[in-house]
């Protein structure tokens, strides 16, 4: 592993699942040691795509720290990719950079200086619009293709997933080389691309974080989840076939998807019920007015219209119950899937962070943030004491820290997995 001219700049990485408080980590060294913040959180990019709905901290939060890499990309902007984040989020690196955010390939563009995102800029841009993908060639680009060409990859795709198997598919056909040799020749030849102090903030109680991140989701639809997810809906560039199912832009944010047919429902109840309204006031207007001068004729049929309409507003409104009912069914379980994905996701996120350290001999130091009473002691105080050995002594990276003798405590705390295996995508 080719690990010489490594930039001397130490760049601190604040790593962990959503709900661990990276971010309180990160702004409370960057305030001890004059550092800046850099977000890696692919959904943060955009602006008025909703703070809440991206987990964006607020200003208060930021307790006067500057925060990088958040809120400057229009809300339709659906073909951001890794590499363009990785040349600007690059130009800001200065003062003590700590890097915040649970998107991993982002990360990893910064941790590694030839991950594949070098690849990727190198080459013709994929076209994954929606017109190529329903226009795509059905053989070329079919899934038992991609199993023939890279069964490495046909393994890690779903085989639903046409846009990821489009794009494998297309860097074969246009190098000549399959996507996942690159992948492995780039993993055999990672470098790192700063010095770099790794810091793993985790919530080892894994029903204590299940109890958090499902307080996080409701006090994030108290807060307004729901209405800004619906202000992105009502963006006339934002629709299900333009993001192709939601799975383009900040639209893969988790919450954005799980309430669309919520959303769907719940404006086809509002439309019902505004005409159920102007239906019965109009007839009930008519019937008064009909009825007091069938009776001031003293009309022996007056009394036989009333029972015809108040059975058919009867049977409206039963109906306009049932689809009340429905909704709120549909809005539970939208509740319901944003908890499960917002676990899911934590689940993954551990899983590559636990991937992160083969044989690379990355060294991170692990935090527990279970005890929130404690994380002064548990947290704050020791990822202080290991990033100021960093400080201090300009010879350690992430690569040679084993070699040094640092304090008891420090070592307790750190990693190293020698028995894991990483691909980047």
């Amino acid at each position: 592993m080719d690990n010489t001219h490594v930039n001397q700049s130490l760049v601190v990485f604040v790593l962990g699942t959503t709900g661990v408080g990276k971010s309180k980590l990160a702004i409370e060294l960057a305030k001890e040691y004059n550092g800046e913040i850099i977000s890696s959180d692919s959904m943060q990019l955009y602006k008025d795509a909703g703070d809440i709905t991206t987990n964006k901290v607020t200003t208060e939060e930021m307790q006067g720290v500057p925060h990088h890499m958040m809120s400057y990309l229009p809300m339709d902007t659906l073909n951001y990719n890794v590499g363009d984040f990785t040349l600007k989020a690059i130009e800001v690196v200065g003062k003590l950079p700590i890097v915040v955010g649970g998107t991993h390939y982002y990360t990893c563009s910064l941790l590694w200086s030839n991950s594949i995102i070098s690849y990727d800029n190198d080459t013709p841009k994929v076209n994954d619009s929606s017109n190529d993908i329903e226009n795509l060639d059905k053989e070329k680009y079919s899934f038992e293709k991609l199993k023939e060409i890279d069964s490495v990859m046909a393994e890690k795709i779903h085989k639903n997933d046409i846009r990821k198997i489009k794009r494998s598919l297309d860097i074969f056909y246009s190098t000549g080389k399959k996507q996942s040799d690159i992948i492995n020749t780039q993993f055999e030849s990672k470098k790192l691309r700063y010095r770099s102090c790794l810091l793993w903030l985790e919530c080892k109680d894994q029903q204590l974080l299940e109890t958090r991140l499902n307080t996080r989701v409701d006090e994030m639809i108290e807060r307004g989840l729901i209405e800004e997810v619906f202000n992105i809906f009502k963006h006339p560039s934002i629709t299900q076939v333009t993001t192709e199912n939601f799975t383009k832009g900040v639209t893969q944010a988790i919450g954005i998807k799980e309430l669309y047919n919520y959303y769907v429902l719940l404006n086809q109840y509002n439309q019902n019920e505004k005409e159920f309204k102007s239906k019965y006031n109009i007839i009930s207007n008519n019937i008064t007015g009909t009825t007091t001068s069938l009776i001031s004729s003293n009309d022996t049929n007056s009394s036989a219209t009333t029972p015809t309409i108040d059975k058919e507003k009867l049977k409206d409104e039963k109906k306009l119950k049932k689809e009340k009912e429905q909704l709120n069914k549909e809005l539970f379980n939208a509740i319901s899937e944003i908890k499960s994905h917002t676990k899911r996701y934590a689940i993954r996120q551990v899983k590559w962070i636990s991937k992160l350290s083969p044989e690379n001999q990355l060294e991170i130091l692990k935090l527990d943030s279970s005890d929130l009473a404690k994380w002064n002691d548990n947290v704050f105080q020791v990822s202080k004491n290991y990033l100021e050995s960093f400080l201090t002594n300009s010879n350690l990276n992430a690569f040679n820290i084993n070699s040094n003798n640092n304090n008891d405590n420090n070592n307790n705390n750190k990693i190293n997995n020698n028995d894991s295996d990483v691909l980047f995508y």
